[in-house]
Formats: structure tokens, sequence, C-alpha cells
């Protein structure tokens, strides 16, 4: 089972870092997963504001595992 977005509950989202932007779904876990691009460093911590793709969520993942 994926995390979803607390509003709409989709289970993708996207940060924008160095490298441009990147989109991965978490999973129950709150472990990133499908990351693309592929091959993406994809760093998340308790600070990284990640953006739901399909509405205006964003918060970070320590917000999205509290809302599940």
């Amino acid at each position: 089972m994926l995390l979803h977005c607390p509003i709409c509950g989709s289970e993708t989202f996207y940060v924008d870092q160095d490298a441009g932007t990147i989109m991965f779904s978490l999973n129950a876990e709150g472990q990133p997963v499908d990351v693309q691009p592929a091959g993406a460093a994809l760093i998340l911590d308790d600070a990284t504001v990640m953006f739901c793709t399909a509405c205006s969520w964003q918060g970070t993942v320590d917000d999205l595992l509290r809302q599940v």
C-alpha cells in the first residue's frame, strides 16, 4: 500500500531539487518508489517540501505520515 495525498488521494508527488523536478510515490514505510526520471538522486528528509501532482497539497513526508 502506498501513502496518498490527504486532500485528493493521489499517490504521486514531486520535489524540485538541484537536479530538477523529480516525481515519485511513497510506499507504506514512507520510502520513495517509482522515481522519475529513473536514477535521479532523490533526497527526502523531514524538512523536504513535496507537492502532490494532482492538487494543491504541499507538505513534508512527516506531514503526510501524520494524516494517513
